[in-house]
């Protein structure tokens, strides 16, 4: 659709014949009944990784288990030797470590610096976190150029130049190898790299190292501490939009266990994002149980508004239909819902009546509104209808499963009641199209069946939704086409 071509390729681990052509290559040698012993002990050591058979022969040159020979021009190396001083090697980390340990000590805490920083990392930040840390060579402070130690390093294949502002690491396991021994197996290493972004960066840079400043500063032994808690929410704000639902709960997650103990007293907005986020999350992961959590949580606290609750309360009534698919619990709730709001529910054995007299009531208010009165159409702002109309939504959906067929007439109704005495929101839509599929159900009248759908698909136009539009489209689509209602259905639905 974009226009872009993508190819997938699926390298699989190399071979011994494989590695044998590699090493055959690296050290110009054309017998490959010479390396192949070399090769088997690589292919033990590796598994097959390319990178790590580069890296291992690599390390076998620099130990003096691999060396050219000038006098016979040729590389020479002991196999025996060479497994035998490379059975400590359980893995390519291993490998790295011992390459990293060999370089200076203030390279080597470089190295673990930039390894907080992420796949990729800025040199800015680096300088940050050394101008505000002990960064020694032996017992001399260093006070070199830093782009002169990060060329040494790229020099060395650690690392590589990405730009003239960034570096980003050779291979991942690099990065690992970095995180894994010296000062940064201490557990206050990364928390006080994170520390020293969350003081000294803002604004852009900020915002780039969001999830980076908030991932070491959860490496700290830390509780009750609302600053970072926030910190917590605005990562998993982040990385909502970005759609990484997981990464979101778990950001919500933790910064909830970081509110302190008055958290609803002192901390009340605060409290309210998280536990709301993280019930919207657990919805999207289809995690019944931390949604219902969350939602008690906040339904309990009685000094909360009840449109500060209204996420929640959307939260719950998805959980209940479409993660534990039991309608008429969600239909219950939802009905409770709207009558806490202050909106009127029919029921009982007087429930057909209303149903019946609501239906011809709408449907002869909504004759008398020309389609063209929604081409720039009144909005509602009224937030406790807005929520209404929300809750009527579902309700309709509910009922439809249920075969609650009065509460289903009387949902379309009321959405449709709302729209025209308090403006249009974002589900009228729906409910315009609702009402015409019960017209043609349940009056057989489709004439006007074909009107109010027309009437739903200039609402469509003018209030933009693409959570509903299916619903407003689809619903016309199903009950008015097939009786021969002709709609302008052209835009929606694209030519294959």
């Amino acid at each position: 659709t974009l226009g872009v071509n993508i190819t997938s390729m699926d390298i699989q681990s190399l071979d011994g014949n494989d590695i044998n052509r590699i090493i055959m290559a690296m050290l110009g040698i054309d017998d490959d009944g010479l390396t192949t012993g070399l090769a088997e002990i690589c292919h033990r050591r590796t598994l097959g990784n390319p990178f790590f058979v580069i890296e291992f022969v690599t390390m076998l040159e620099m130990e003096g288990l691999l060396s050219f020979n000038l006098g016979l021009l040729k590389w020479k190396w002991d196999e025996k030797l060479i497994e035998e001083q490379t059975m400590s090697t359980a893995n390519v980390v291993d490998l790295l470590q011992a390459r990293m340990k060999r370089l200076p000590d203030h390279l080597q805490e470089l190295l673990q610096y930039a390894a907080c920083l992420g796949a990729e990392f800025k040199i800015s930040a680096l300088e940050t976190i050394l101008n505000e840390s002990t960064f020694r060579d032996g017992d001399t402070v260093v006070q070199g150029d830093i782009r002169k130690m990060l060329q040494r390093l790229s020099r060395g294949n650690f690392i590589e130049a990405c730009g003239t502002t960034s570096y980003r690491w050779m291979h991942d396991k690099i990065q690992e190898a970095a995180l894994t021994f010296g000062l940064a197996l201490e557990p206050s290493f990364q928390y006080n790299v994170g520390w020293i972004l969350y003081c000294n960066l803002s604004g852009n840079e900020f915002e780039e190292m969001l999830f980076d400043i908030t991932n070491l500063i959860n490496k700290g032994n830390i509780t009750q501490r609302p600053d970072f808690a926030k910190l917590n929410l605005r990562a998993a704000e982040k990385a909502r939009r970005a759609s990484a639902f997981e990464s979101a709960s778990a950001y919500t997650a933790i910064g909830v266990k970081l509110l302190p103990d008055n958290k609803w007293t002192e901390h009340t907005n605060l409290a309210l994002k998280l536990y709301t986020l993280g019930a919207e999350m657990e919805v999207a992961l289809g995690n019944a149980d931390k949604v219902e959590m969350y939602v008690t949580e906040v339904l309990s606290q009685s000094h909360i508004s009840l449109l500060e609750k209204l996420p929640v309360y959307a939260a719950k009534a998805v959980k209940l239909s479409n993660i534990d698919v039991q309608h008429n619990e969600a239909l219950t709730f939802l009905c409770q819902a709207l009558i806490d709001f202050g909106y009127w529910v029919p029921r009982g054995i007087m429930q057909p009546f209303h149903a019946i007299r609501v239906l011809r009531r709408t449907v002869s208010a909504a004759k008398k509104r020309p389609i063209s009165a929604y081409e720039t159409p009144k909005l509602m702002t009224d937030p406790n209808h807005k929520a209404a109309m929300l809750f009527l939504s579902r309700i309709f959906y509910n009922s439809y499963f249920t075969g609650s067929k009065f509460l289903l007439v009387f949902s379309a109704c009321q959405m449709v009641e709302l729209t025209l005495n308090h403006g249009v929101s974002t589900v009228s839509g729906q409910g315009y199209a609702s009402l015409a599929m019960i017209t043609t159900g349940v009056l057989g009248d489709f004439a006007m069946s074909t009107f109010l759908a027309e009437t739903a698909l200039a609402i469509q136009e003018a209030v933009q939704s693409k959570y509903l539009e299916c619903q407003t489209v689809g619903i016309p689509c199903s009950f008015q086409a097939p009786f021969g209602c002709h709609l302008p259905l052209h835009s929606y639905i694209p030519d294959f």
